[in-house]
């Protein structure tokens, strides 16, 4: 069964640090977490405190405090891995790739992604279940690995071509698809 503190590290690496860019539909973001989407995440109230101290590096202090790293583990695990029971995966790297999709698109567009590429076909209703499971488990790691960053990769596209002014945010967006490493399974 998958480990959500391997996907955990992985993404956290793709989400970076503290940002309020302009451009992103977010707004303020640490480490992902958007006060846009979840201003009433306990994290907040750590960061103001943070922010309002005015350190020399805003990113080191975030990063530095203990309790915040607790919020964000509690947050990503209860909000995004359990709610797609990623527990109940067999391949890490298939629960990486979608614990990724779920932090970067939503945990509904991440189960819509998983069942799109199962073979043979199951129910495409975003509500990650027993026959959802055993037919991810069921398939081949690469093959559904794989389908799942064409659908990724699809939707990256989409958005750019409805929303010109996201293209700013391909080549991030792109580096979060990784190939299959076949050494690892």
């Amino acid at each position: 069964m998958a480990d959500f503190k391997e996907a955990y590290r992985i993404t956290m690496q793709n989400e970076g640090g503290y940002a309020n860019d302009p451009l992103d539909r977010g707004g303020e973001t640490w480490r992902g977490i958007t006060r846009t989407f979840w201003p009433q995440w306990r994290g907040w109230a750590i960061i103001d405190k943070i922010k309002l101290a005015s350190p020399d590096n805003l990113n080191q202090a975030l990063a530095n405090d203990i309790e915040l790293n607790g919020q964000i583990l509690q947050f990503y695990k209860g909000n995004y891995w359990d709610v797609i029971k990623l527990d109940s995966i067999n391949s890490q790297q298939v629960a990486n790739q979608l614990f990724d999709i779920a932090v970067n698109m939503g945990v509904g567009r991440a189960s819509k992604f998983l069942q799109s590429a199962i073979v043979p076909a199951v129910l495409v209703d975003s509500i990650i279940g027993p026959v959802t499971l055993a037919g991810a488990n069921a398939m081949e790691p690469k093959v559904l690995y794989d389908a799942i960053n064409v659908l990724r990769a699809e939707k990256y596209n989409q958005i750019i071509a409805a929303n010109p002014s996201q293209a700013r945010f391909r080549k991030s967006w792109f580096s979060r698809i990784k190939p299959f490493d076949s050494s690892s399974t």
